[in-house]
């Protein structure tokens, strides 16, 4: 540590990792002391803020760092975490950190014999909209949760379009992840369909899910080509309530069906409603509960275990 701050080494300058290194930057608890970026136009991001670029990890390595995040295309994760772990440095890798469930489970093993504090950045767990939500989840006076549907759309990228990637491996594994993180195992059900180079969709995935607390579960994730309407939504139905998410909004409302006076029909009552944009964002939220991950306390991060089943369930999505 340098100045009681932790020092990072960021690997990744893409899309998302320039979000990593602005809120990296603006964090009081860690300093960035290098990136790892192999295009050099990239790297000048880092560069005009002072901060060093290498091209490699062996060009960074008499770099002082205490631990990394990795925020570059899945198929170069095994090697950067190898190097990682050889130097004992705990990191979050951004998701899936896999897309092959042997070597998900050798990256698992590898970190658990070394003993490597480390996390996977299934960042929407970290959304305070999640926050709010579970404070309502298991609310006993809206009766039995009756279904859920998700929709989940985005514009394929130009890191969506590597040839090891999909739909599901793209999109879908954040539903997966926080699904599993607010109900614990889930399991597929039925259908996989995919369309290909039509008019407006790349690709899309319709899943039925299901877990000990709600057996109907339908969720929808597409690509667009560009310009399109990105949608990131949950409808949780309740006997007598219904709660709407819309992560794009950075909005939570509670319904509540009550029954009118005048007539035996129920009306559709806004009981609560939540807006988050003037809270601190999932990546803010991330890297505080990786600086709890980093002193060893309790942390609502996903673990490299949770990552495994994450992708077991994205791999048992593309066969059912």
């Amino acid at each position: 540590m340098e100045g009681g701050k932790f020092r990072v080494l960021l690997f990744g300058l893409g899309a998302i990792g320039s979000k990593h290194f602005k809120v990296i930057n603006a964090h009081p608890c860690f300093t960035l002391v290098g990136t790892i970026e192999t295009n050099r136009e990239r790297a000048i991001l880092s560069e005009c803020h002072g901060i060093p670029s290498f091209s490699s990890m062996e060009e960074a390595k008499n770099l002082d760092f205490d631990c990394a995040i990795i925020a570059t295309p899945t198929n170069t994760h095994i090697a950067i975490i190898e190097s990682l772990v050889d130097r004992g440095k705990p990191f979050l890798v951004e998701k899936p950190f896999a897309f092959d469930i042997d070597e998900a489970i050798r990256i698992k093993n590898l970190v658990e014999l070394h003993q490597i504090s480390c996390a996977v950045g299934y960042s929407e767990r970290c959304n305070p909209l999640i926050w709010h939500l579970k404070r309502h989840l298991f609310d006993t006076i809206f009766g039995d949760m009756q279904s859920i549907k998700i929709n989940r759309t985005s514009v394929m990228n130009a890191v969506s379009a590597d040839s090891s990637n999909n739909v599901v491996f793209d999109l879908a594994v954040h539903d997966f992840d926080l699904l599993k993180s607010l109900f614990g195992t889930i399991t597929i059900q039925s259908g996989l369909k995919t369309f290909l180079d039509n008019s407006r969709t790349i690709g899309r995935a319709d899943l039925s899910v299901r877990n000990c607390k709600c057996s109907d579960i339908s969720l929808r994730t597409e690509w667009f080509r560009e310009p399109a309407e990105r949608m990131r939504n949950y409808t949780i139905y309740y006997e007598s309530a219904r709660i709407e998410v819309d992560f794009l909004a950075k909005t939570l409302k509670v319904y509540e069906y009550l029954k009118s006076p005048d007539s035996s029909e129920s009306e559709l009552i806004l009981r609560e409603q939540f807006d988050t944009n003037n809270e601190p964002q999932s990546l803010e939220v991330q890297l505080n509960e990786f600086y709890k991950l980093l002193n060893g306390e309790k942390n609502m991060l996903a673990s490299i275990a949770d990552g495994v089943h994450v992708i077991e369930t994205a791999l048992q999505a593309m066969t059912t």
